[in-house]
């Protein structure tokens, strides 16, 4: 059974944010008051690395968040575990349509030189690493116990240039109660900035 776990865009500034919380409203205010939850404010010393999150945002419903760092801005959105499979294109339609206003409103405070879309999901199987050595490696490698595969396939698009990054690994979910096998897969596609091209 596939499983979309989560959907994330995250936008990068041109230049540090000194104050994070200053883009809490212009966040929330263009999501419609999405974020119904106490926001989190953390104290972090300016000398700190600037990805790191200062102010946390989430629903009342946890399935939405938003984390302001000084470097960064990054809105997602977790799919719950009580949520149908037949519910995914709607989740994704629905994420879209928040996530252009998110753009948006963070375009207008902040001058953004980068973005990264990423989703991660999750597909059940008995045997992961078997699955992950047929489909990418050599069959020769044996019956492996562990496996991680990690690849960029950079590639020209919309007038960037584009990173597109697979992670992929054998990996383990709570389902029901119980324990399940699988394969999880995270594509990051973000744009290269001028040294990486």
């Amino acid at each position: 059974m596939d499983k979309l776990i989560k959907l994330q865009i995250a936008l990068f500034f041109f230049e540090i944010e000194t104050r994070p919380d200053r883009l809490i409203s212009v966040v929330n205010d263009n999501l419609g008051n999405l974020f119904d939850a106490m926001p989190s404010i953390f104290p972090i010393p300016q000398e700190a690395p600037p990805e790191i999150p200062i102010v946390t945002l989430s629903d009342s419903n946890q399935r939405f968040s938003c984390s302001i760092a000084r470097s960064r801005i990054d809105f997602s959105r977790v799919i719950s575990a009580g949520e149908q499979l037949d519910e995914t294109d709607k989740v994704i339609t629905d994420f879209q349509k928040k996530a252009n206003l998110f753009v948006a409103a963070v375009s207008q405070a902040k001058k953004v030189v980068r973005f990264g879309f990423i989703a991660q999901y999750f597909f059940r199987d008995k045997n992961p690493t078997l699955q992950i050595t047929r489909k990418y490696l050599k069959p020769d490698l044996g019956p492996l116990e562990e496996i991680t595969l990690r690849y960029n396939k950079k590639k020209d698009q919309f007038g960037y240039s584009l990173n597109d990054i697979y992670e992929i690994t054998a990996a383990k979910e709570m389902d029901g109660g119980e324990l399940r096998d699988g394969v999880f897969v995270q594509r990051d596609l973000n744009n290269a900035i001028a040294s990486e091209s």
